[in-house]
């Protein structure tokens, strides 16, 4: 993490000791700074008043309070901090107490330097994954930066953003009800790479010194051609302008909001938040003259061209470039009426339905197919009938388990069972109690699991690739957000034998 070393507080009443540790530090562990050394307890809670360390190490018996008293009372001011207890004896009421203060590692004396960097690596990791929820959480606005404010957390005093954003969105994110979730920071040489509201938005934060004289694009470019390469289209919100770190949260919620009010279905974008602010205006798309048209064939009952005036107002809505977000509003005015004018087989046609369709359509064509597909679903309702039951659902998953790293994007499935998407939505949610792309989700990653448990020596990007990804990083993020750990880390976890 360029800028910041873990800081280290080391605790030992043997002068010797203390000064073989700090010498592995400072050669082996390059990632480590040595903040503080004492002799007791008493003078490392002086220190703790000044300064806050991200591991402590303290020897177990000293004068005084031991390592055991001094780690519980570290641990009421600073729960983060990370513990190491280092003892020349292996007494097992030292290492059940221990256990219960959960510290990292119990480490016996006398220090052998390769063992003490390999536990080193494996604090460096739990630190790692301390820091990224601390981001994640400070970033969602749900935990205020302590113990050395912003610059601990995001330690370069300058940053520009950018949030990436592949296809579109879920309606919860544009009505304000979406946090951004702990998918995982992680640690990098140059920028800091955040997860976003879902899986399909990566946040960058990059210290204005690496941007100097460039463009914030010029370093992100080949983000964002990558990213394109896995997606229908992607949008891009960046900064031209440098900000002070403890502004990072404000910053990026207004990324998030000029993302939401920039995206277009369908349309790559390189947008930059200070020229959108100046240049706010709509896209002209007149929905009113749509509305009235298609109310009259409904009221008619001229299917045929209420379906020829919703694939018109998808070309029109295309040529017009209108904004996810203005779209559904129209969208929420058509299922009304349709609502209104049409039988449906269900409980009417709620926007909620659409919600996948909006975040996964290629363009908005597919859109007002999907609209049109309702009149057709309407116009067969014992059709419908017959297809809402298990054992046609069961006919969709069995399909999708045999054809895991094949197409199963929800427009080709429903294409393929002769169903609209937003039925398939709904079977999904009714049957499963889930979204379509949530338990294909969990069926590919289940296959990951099984993968990695049968051969661990497996490489990520072929477990992806067996599990239906193109993208190993992106698998990485969405193996993360599903089990809490990385491929690798879990991989780790599976017993050898």
């Amino acid at each position: 993490m360029d800028g910041y070393r873990y800081k280290v507080f080391l605790v030992d009443d043997e002068p010797a000791s203390l000064q073989l540790i700090s010498n592995i530090i400072r050669m082996s562990c390059p990632e480590l700074e040595i903040a503080h050394t004492a002799e007791s307890a008493a003078e490392c809670l002086a220190a703790l008043e000044r300064d806050v360390p991200d591991i402590l190490i303290s020897d177990i018996r000293m004068p005084g309070a031991n390592g055991i008293d001094l780690i519980a009372a570290v641990q009421k001011t600073c729960p983060d901090v990370v513990s190491v207890l280092v003892s020349g004896y292996q007494e097992f009421e030292y290492a059940r107490a221990a256990m219960k203060l959960d510290v990292e590692e119990y480490l016996l004396k006398p220090i052998v330097p390769d063992e003490f960097c390999q536990v080193m690596r494996r604090v460096e990791k739990k630190v790692d994954r301390l820091f990224q929820n601390k981001r994640s959480a400070i970033l969602a606005g749900t935990e205020a930066p302590e113990n050395g404010g912003s610059s601990r957390y995001f330690p370069d005093g300058q940053y520009y953003a950018a949030v990436i954003r592949k296809n579109g969105l879920p309606r919860r994110f544009i009505s304000g009800g979406a946090e951004t979730q702990r998918v995982g920071p992680v640690r990098h040489e140059q920028d800091i790479i955040l997860g976003g509201r879902d899986m399909m938005e990566t946040i960058y934060l990059v210290p204005a010194k690496l941007v100097e004289d460039q463009d914030l694009f010029q370093l992100l470019g080949h983000v964002y051609e990558r990213e394109r390469q896995n997606a229908s289209y992607v949008t891009a919100v960046l900064t031209r302008e440098c900000f002070a770190a403890a502004d990072i949260p404000e910053k990026i919620k207004e990324l998030q909001e000029c993302l939401d009010d920039s995206l277009v279905i369908g349309l790559d974008q390189i947008v930059y938040v200070e020229e959108k602010k100046r240049n706010r205006a709509g896209s002209g798309f007149d929905y009113r003259g749509v509305l009235r048209k298609l109310e009259k064939y409904l009221e008619e009952d001229r299917m045929k061209k209420a379906r020829e005036e919703l694939a018109l107002a998808g070309e029109y809505a295309v040529s017009c470039q209108v904004t996810q977000k203005e779209l559904e509003r129209v969208i929420s005015l058509i299922l009304m009426m349709l609502t209104e004018y049409v039988k449906s087989p269900g409980d009417g046609f709620r926007t909620g339905d659409f919600e996948e369709v909006l975040a996964n359509a290629a363009d908005m064509r597919e859109i007002f197919a999907e609209l049109s597909g309702f009149l057709d679903q309407a116009a067969d309702r014992n059709a419908a009938g017959k297809l809402d039951s298990p054992e046609f659902i069961g006919q969709i998953i069995r399909y999708l388990k045999h054809h895991l790293t094949d197409d199963i994007s929800m427009k080709t499935i429903a294409r393929m069972f002769g169903i609209s998407q937003t039925y398939l939505g709904q079977l999904f949610q009714k049957h499963r109690q889930m979204s379509y792309s949530g338990f294909v989700t969990e069926l590919r990653i289940t296959q990951a699991k099984r993968l990695l448990e049968s051969d661990p020596s497996m490489l990520v990007r072929d477990v992806a690739a067996l599990s239906g990804y193109e993208d190993q990083f992106y698998f990485s993020r969405v193996f993360r957000n599903a089990t809490g750990m990385t491929p690798t880390e879990y991989t780790a976890r599976i017993p050898r034998g």
